[in-house]
């Protein structure tokens, strides 16, 4: 359950962002780690902490601060209305193509997807694992995600597929980042100490983490102000790594220690580790470690995995059905063993990355395309 926030950005691996190519390797890790959390779930067999979806999205919340702010800094004049037009139209055409893709697929084929993971379930003994994805559905839900605001409905933030929640935070982030970005970057210690106090109201009020708040007993409250903190640690973790000061250094710093305290430890130190990584690519002298990391970053194989990333995450639940589906009819009821394990494992992996490729190839790119250039219509009305 991680959201693709971050991941709908294109790949960074081109001319002077070179340096930012350890980002695409954060996210395509991530997605295959949201994948693998609930295939080990489905299987039966989670892992403390690798199979804990929230760590990823807290990264991908992350990755968005800092390539927000990343891009938002770039920007000359002020935030103009011709600016205003540009950034949403690509922002939405990142995002709105292939969820409302996905959004049809899981509810024209929601018999078979929901009958799936019902198979997967009773086959590998984990009944109730995917329970609050299989809700009935009403029409005001498909209205709730074609506008994104599902997630801030706890209660059916989830109801047409599990990872949905996550696109309507992302959302949320792309609402405010025009704003909340030139404050930090002229305002850094107000706008801080701003978004620690709403983000520890949220902590008390919604309970997203404290599990003790007005949405505690919803799985997945979607709220801004929940994670609004975390946004910042990657911006501020942006302006340190453009621009290595002593005061840009106290500012992360900062920011690192307010989000130990808020959020939770494993997701924290993520973070930081990516964090860590960035700046040895940037700062370190250059050793055979510092090298591999930077071949492998900016890769081929990790620049495709980046650009399917977001798809892979929309779609890979759909595809742990569908597979449980198909063996089902193949194989018969059954006990599990280990043979069948191992069989469904492989099939949902390939049939995800497959998916994922082809709605990329087919949706994603296609979409940004367009929407670079509906984002020039004004330019050309002037």
């Amino acid at each position: 359950m991680a959201a693709l926030l971050a991941a709908s950005q294109p790949s960074l691996v081109h001319g002077h962002e070179r340096k930012l190519a350890l980002l695409d390797l954060a996210r395509a890790c991530a997605a295959a780690w949201v994948l693998l959390a609930h295939l080990s779930i489905m299987l039966g067999h989670p892992v403390r902490v690798f199979s804990e979806g929230r760590i990823p999205v807290d990264l991908f919340i992350f990755l968005s601060g800092f390539l927000m702010f990343h891009l938002l800094s770039r920007q000359q004049g002020g935030w103009t209305l011709r600016y205003a037009w540009s950034f949403y139209l690509r922002r939405f055409f990142r995002i709105a193509p292939c969820f409302y893709f996905t959004l049809l697929l899981y509810v024209g084929l929601r018999g078979a997807y929901l009958q799936g993971l019902i198979h997967a379930e009773d086959h590998f003994g984990t009944t109730g694992m995917f329970s609050g994805y299989v809700a009935p559905l009403h029409a005001s839900d498909l209205l709730l995600h074609l506008t994104f605001l599902h997630g801030v409905h706890p209660s059916r933030a989830t109801a047409i597929f599990g990872p949905a929640w996550t696109l309507s935070l992302e959302m949320q982030f792309y609402a405010v980042a025009p704003f909340v970005a030139p404050w930090l970057k002229r305002q850094p210690v107000t706008t801080l100490l701003g978004a620690f106090a709403v983000n520890a109201a949220a902590w008390v009020l919604f309970g997203s983490y404290t599990h003790a708040g007005w949405y505690s007993h919803h799985l997945f409250p979607a709220f801004l102000p929940d994670r609004l903190f975390l946004f910042c640690f990657g911006s501020m973790t942006s302006l340190y790594f453009t621009g290595a000061t002593p005061r840009h250094a106290w500012l992360l710093a900062l920011t690192a220690g307010g989000s130990l305290l808020l959020f939770p430890l494993d997701s924290t130190l993520l973070c930081m580790a990516l964090t860590a990584g960035l700046l040895l690519i940037v700062r370190a002298p250059a050793n055979d470690f510092v090298r591999l990391l930077q071949r492998l970053a900016a890769s081929r194989a990790t620049g495709l995995a980046a650009e399917w990333s977001y798809a892979l995450y929309l779609v890979h639940q759909f595809c742990i059905a569908l597979t449980a589906l198909l063996l089902w009819r193949w194989l018969g009821p059954g006990q599990s063993s280990t043979a069948t394990i191992l069989i469904y494992a492989l099939t949902t992996i390939v049939l995800s990355v497959f998916s994922a490729a082809a709605m990329f190839a087919i949706i994603e790119r296609p979409a940004r395309q367009l929407g670079k250039n509906l984002a020039h219509i004004p330019l050309v009305l002037r």
